[in-house]
């Protein structure tokens, strides 16, 4: 029967919790420059091993004294960080984007990510991994929505995430590996700062993982809309006829990430099989808080080509004096569920009006 099960520690997706990352050091290639550095430690493929604890879906509460069976030490490592960069400090609203490329001698898999987030300006991240080298200026802005090649975000209280061992992020077939990634600056203040955070990204280069992970991204941010002084639902379809089009096989979920802004209030996924059956829900934030977004561990749920997918969002704007409409700024909304999963359809990696 398929069913979620959430929890801040499971064999199957391990979380570690946020209070465990390390103040890591700004890496050398501020430029967008080719290294090579990483930890000399060997992958040992013993993550996952954690007892499971069982927790209340969207308690948003973290459990930061289990030992989680995982050790960072255990995986190469790369240090992606913000070069010093200082965000117009006219601009409420900021996207800008930054890579760091690395060579590679073969295929290696990403299976673990860890925020290293010093500045409260930083809204999100939208990290991709591409497999030709690019140069990205965080000076220019950049607008752009980087759902394709998505291997994984960050919002606050977003914690360290380490894939369960069937799965990683294939890449570095070309021979070297460029990590993007998209940043939100919130700055309604108008206040001058410098970012210098970002995250570390943790990799297998022998021993590989018998499938190769991705991320599908579900829901809307355009045709949103919540009038003042109201509560409203939207609701953010993917057909039956969309999934039997584009999911050429059945899709293993591994995690749930929902997402929306301010007003958001309750989120959740819900799925109707294509066979038939009772619909079920495929992650659930209840009550949604926006200090707290992370991935969360979904064991035994799996789509099939013809099953519906809704995202729920239901927006609180009771206080609010004006109306709030979908969009990319930090007064807008969105309604997103960001599916963990495998294996990864090169072909497909969004379904809503985005």
């Amino acid at each position: 029967m398929n069913r979620l099960r959430t929890s801040t520690l499971l064999p199957l997706l391990t979380l570690l919790p946020l209070a465990a990352c390390g103040g890591g050091g700004a890496s050398e290639s501020g430029d967008g420059e080719t290294s090579s550095e990483a930890s000399s430690s060997e992958a040992s493929g013993e993550e996952g091993s954690g007892s499971e604890a069982s927790g209340e879906e969207g308690s948003g509460e973290e459990d930061t004294g289990t030992d989680t069976g995982i050790n960072p030490d255990d995986f190469e490592k790369w240090e992606i960080r913000m070069p010093n960069f200082s965000p117009p400090s006219f601009a409420p609203t900021y996207y800008g984007c930054y890579s760091q490329t690395f060579e590679v001698p073969a295929e290696v898999q990403l299976v673990g990510f860890e925020p290293v987030v010093d500045d409260p300006h930083v809204h999100h991240y939208v990290v991709q991994v591409l497999d030709t080298p690019t140069n990205d200026n965080p000076a220019v802005p950049c607008l752009e929505e980087p759902w394709d090649d998505m291997i994984w975000g960050w919002a606050p209280g977003g914690e360290p995430l380490f894939l369960p061992e069937e799965a990683g992020f294939l890449t570095g077939s070309t021979g070297t590996v460029t990590i993007r990634f998209q940043v939100h600056y919130d700055n309604p203040l108008n206040e001058s700062f410098t970012d210098n955070g970002g995250f570390n990204v943790y990799y297998l280069d022998d021993n590989l993982r018998p499938n190769n992970a991705g991320i599908a991204t579900f829901g809307d941010i355009n045709g949103i809309h919540v009038p003042a002084g109201q509560t409203a639902e939207h609701v953010a379809s993917c057909s039956e006829s969309f999934t039997s089009t584009n999911f050429p096989e059945d899709m293993h979920i591994l995690g749930s990430w929902l997402h929306a802004h301010e007003i958001g209030s309750v989120l959740w996924g819900e799925v109707t099989p294509a066979g038939g059956g009772a619909p079920f829900e495929l992650g659930r934030e209840d009550p949604y808080r926006f200090d707290y977004q992370t991935f969360k561990p979904v064991e035994d749920v799996v789509l099939h080509p013809g099953d519906r997918v809704d995202t729920h969002c239901v927006f609180d704007n009771t206080e609010g004096t004006s109306d709030v409409s979908g969009g990319p700024e930090t007064q807008n909304e969105m309604c997103i569920n960001f599916l963990l999963y495998y294996p990864k359809v090169d072909t497909f990696d969004e379904c809503g009006n985005l």
